[in-house]
């Protein structure tokens, strides 16, 4: 049986109700232009028609637009209140080992 399920990157513009959905971590997909304050990560989960979402979006017209432009970007000021869903937008690089002293 074939999955439709597929990784993808939820973004959020700043603080703002503008959100995107990318299979790129990095968000280099989503235009720079729709999001002047930056597009910052905020969940990765599982993308399928049959999966319900943590987002008020219908996972058909996420498909399509990733399908048509490699991104989906969508607007909504209610969804933008809840940050229960968030994973944190940033996190700290791993520290690095101490390094020996040359002598």
């Amino acid at each position: 049986m074939h999955s439709d399920v597929q990784t993808v990157y939820l973004f959020q513009c700043g603080h703002e109700d503008l959100f995107a959905v990318s299979h790129d971590k990095t968000g280099g997909a989503i235009p720079r232009s729709s999001c002047v304050s930056g597009w910052l990560l905020r969940q990765e989960f599982q993308l399928g028609t049959q999966d319900p979402l943590a987002s008020p979006v219908e996972p058909e017209p996420i498909i399509r637009g990733m399908a048509a432009k490699g991104y989906y970007i969508w607007r909504d000021p209610c969804w933008a209140q809840r940050p229960a869903h968030w994973l944190p937008a940033a996190i700290p690089p791993s520290p690095k080992p101490p390094q020996a002293h040359k002598r």
